[in-house]
Protein backbone atom coordinates (compact mmCIF):
# COMPACT_ATOMS: atom_id res chain seq x y z
CA UNK A 1 0.00 0.00 0.00
CA UNK A 2 1.12 3.33 -0.68
CA UNK A 3 2.13 5.51 2.45
CA UNK A 4 2.45 8.85 3.19
CA UNK A 5 4.53 10.53 5.74
CA UNK A 6 3.81 11.29 9.26
CA UNK A 7 4.27 14.68 8.03
CA UNK A 8 1.77 14.91 5.13
CA UNK A 9 -0.94 12.85 6.97
CA UNK A 10 -3.53 14.35 8.95
CA UNK A 11 -2.88 12.97 12.97
CA UNK A 12 -6.46 12.39 14.01
CA UNK A 13 -6.51 9.17 11.01
CA UNK A 14 -5.08 5.83 11.41
CA UNK A 15 -4.49 3.01 9.18
CA UNK A 16 -7.13 0.56 8.37
CA UNK A 17 -6.73 -3.44 7.63
CA UNK A 18 -7.94 -3.77 3.90
CA UNK A 19 -9.81 -6.72 5.33
CA UNK A 20 -11.81 -5.03 7.88
CA UNK A 21 -13.31 -3.08 5.15
CA UNK A 22 -16.40 -3.82 2.57
CA UNK A 23 -17.38 -1.74 -0.47
CA UNK A 24 -20.56 -0.04 0.62
CA UNK A 25 -18.00 1.55 3.37
CA UNK A 26 -15.56 2.92 0.51
CA UNK A 27 -18.34 4.40 -1.56
CA UNK A 28 -17.66 8.07 -2.22
CA UNK A 29 -14.56 8.50 -0.09
CA UNK A 30 -12.35 11.14 -0.24
CA UNK A 31 -9.11 10.60 -1.97
CA UNK A 32 -5.83 12.68 -1.58
CA UNK A 33 -2.69 12.42 -2.92
CA UNK A 34 1.16 12.66 -0.97
CA UNK A 35 0.94 16.17 -0.26
CA UNK A 36 -2.88 16.17 1.35
CA UNK A 37 -4.64 17.72 -1.61
CA UNK A 38 -8.18 16.35 -2.58
CA UNK A 39 -7.58 14.60 -5.84
CA UNK A 40 -11.00 13.52 -6.10
CA UNK A 41 -13.45 10.41 -4.77
CA UNK A 42 -14.54 6.62 -4.83
CA UNK A 43 -16.87 6.32 -7.81
CA UNK A 44 -17.22 2.36 -8.19
CA UNK A 45 -15.80 -0.48 -5.64
CA UNK A 46 -14.51 -3.93 -7.51
CA UNK A 47 -14.13 -6.98 -5.58
CA UNK A 48 -13.41 -10.65 -6.06
CA UNK A 49 -14.24 -13.90 -3.56
CA UNK A 50 -15.18 -10.51 -0.74
CA UNK A 51 -12.07 -8.96 -1.32
CA UNK A 52 -11.79 -5.12 -2.67
CA UNK A 53 -9.65 -5.39 -5.59
CA UNK A 54 -9.82 -2.68 -7.50
CA UNK A 55 -11.43 1.27 -7.08
CA UNK A 56 -12.53 3.42 -9.84
CA UNK A 57 -11.65 6.79 -8.88
CA UNK A 58 -13.09 10.19 -10.08
CA UNK A 59 -10.63 12.76 -10.45
CA UNK A 60 -10.88 16.65 -10.93
CA UNK A 61 -13.28 18.49 -12.54
CA UNK A 62 -16.45 20.79 -11.19
CA UNK A 63 -19.70 19.73 -9.93
CA UNK A 64 -18.75 16.26 -12.23
CA UNK A 65 -17.81 18.55 -15.34
CA UNK A 66 -14.71 17.65 -16.61
CA UNK A 67 -13.84 14.73 -14.48
CA UNK A 68 -12.05 11.44 -15.78
CA UNK A 69 -12.08 7.91 -14.05
CA UNK A 70 -8.84 6.24 -13.26
CA UNK A 71 -8.72 2.90 -12.08
CA UNK A 72 -6.51 1.68 -8.74
CA UNK A 73 -5.51 -1.67 -7.56
CA UNK A 74 -6.66 -1.04 -4.38
CA UNK A 75 -3.17 -2.21 -2.88
CA UNK A 76 -2.11 0.74 -3.89
CA UNK A 77 -4.13 2.66 -1.63
CA UNK A 78 -3.79 3.58 2.14
CA UNK A 79 -7.21 3.87 3.52
CA UNK A 80 -7.52 5.77 6.90
CA UNK A 81 -9.90 6.16 9.67
CA UNK A 82 -10.51 8.68 12.15
CA UNK A 83 -10.24 6.06 15.62
CA UNK A 84 -13.97 5.60 17.10
CA UNK A 85 -15.32 7.59 13.83
CA UNK A 86 -16.46 6.33 10.60
CA UNK A 87 -15.01 9.14 8.69
CA UNK A 88 -12.89 7.23 6.06
CA UNK A 89 -10.20 9.02 3.65
CA UNK A 90 -8.25 7.29 1.04
CA UNK A 91 -4.24 8.28 0.21
CA UNK A 92 -2.54 7.58 -3.20
CA UNK A 93 0.85 7.94 -3.64
CA UNK A 94 0.33 9.50 -6.85
CA UNK A 95 -0.45 13.08 -7.48
CA UNK A 96 -3.61 14.82 -9.72
CA UNK A 97 -1.50 14.93 -12.91
CA UNK A 98 0.26 11.27 -12.56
Amino acid sequence: MANGTAAERDPAFVPVPAEALTADQLQDVSVYDPTGTSIGEIAEVYAKDGRVTEVLIDIGGFLGVGERRVMFPFDRLQVLQRPGDDDLRVEVNSSREE
